[in-house]
């Protein structure tokens, strides 16, 4: 009886393990993308991505402050952490971040690479 009881708690934390996991790991995929003005409406300290093109790039002291520019719409962004390589003061990045009274604090970064692609003549 005891072990069957042992063997029952292991499959509960493993399958609670798992779960808890699973969750960490699609924290990317239940976080949609936000335009600008979408951050509106969100309340301060719900995470956040937002997408769009970089305008107004300033770094001062390793803090880099920037403005998500997309439909016309735009927001500021405060960033305290290394560039991504890839990054151009005028290119696409989504903004992973939280909301706070001035716009998002990002905790990370991401470029988007521009299209290769050439239309022909």
């Amino acid at each position: 009886m005891e072990r069957r009881r042992a063997k029952l708690l292991v499959g509960v934390v493993v399958a609670v393990f798992l779960a808890g996991l699973r969750y960490v790991s699609l924290d990317d995929v239940v976080t949609p993308y936000r335009s600008p003005g979408e951050l509106v409406s969100m309340e301060t300290g719900e995470w956040v991505q937002v997408i769009g093109n970089v305008q107004d790039f300033t770094r001062d002291d390793g803090i880099t402050t920037f403005r998500v520019i997309s439909g016309g719409e735009s927001v500021g962004v405060r960033y305290d952490g290394e560039l991504p390589p890839m990054f151009s003061p005028s290119g696409d990045v989504v903004v992973r971040g939280t909301v706070t009274e001035e716009g998002p604090e990002g905790f990370r970064i991401v470029t988007k690479c521009p299209s290769r692609y050439e239309p022909g003549d």
